[in-house]
């Protein structure tokens, strides 16, 4: 199939999930999935992770990060602009290896997006900064399009 065809595929399975959050009439169609993936993976803005299984090798996730421009809240110096793992990957460290190993080069404020009704990304993320010495910190949201059902996430370094 291709490294290019799977990261579409993961991302449509991506946002087919995140449909079940968003507000009525903020749903992301396939078409535009199709083509906000497009935009990140040729984009020079952000990083595009992927995620592997340790067994397979299949392209199971991914993470990508803001480095500028509108891939990133004003206030941070980077961002998670998508995150995703294939649910039967979840809960073995996968993504928690990534963002360490990430971090560990870029020690600065992170900024998300998140769906307000998604409780379980808010508390992964918030254990997870909390795990490697981040602690939440306040970003003004005027500045980030929280429109859609989102909430403004940030983290920074612990003092």
């Amino acid at each position: 199939m291709g490294i290019y065809n799977d990261k579409h595929r993961l991302f449509d399975d991506y946002e087919k999930e995140l449909n079940s959050f968003r507000e009525a009439g903020c749903e992301v169609s396939p078409s535009e999935s199709n083509a906000k993936c497009e935009a990140y993976i040729s984009s020079s803005e952000c990083t595009w992770k992927n995620i592997f299984a340790p067994d397979t090798g299949e392209l199971v996730g991914f993470l990508i990060y803001g480095k500028t421009g509108a891939f990133k809240h004003p206030d941070a110096e980077r961002s998670m602009a998508e995150a995703y793992v294939a649910p039967e990957y979840r809960g073995k460290g996968l993504m928690s290896d990534v963002v360490k190993d990430y971090e560990t080069r870029h020690k600065c404020i992170y900024s998300m997006l998140v769906q307000d009704k998604n409780e379980y990304a808010k508390n992964y993320w918030t254990k997870l900064f909390d795990e490697i010495g981040y602690k939440a910190v306040e970003l003004d949201a005027s500045k980030a399009d929280v429109s859609g059902g989102l909430v403004l996430m940030g983290f920074g370094p612990k003092e």
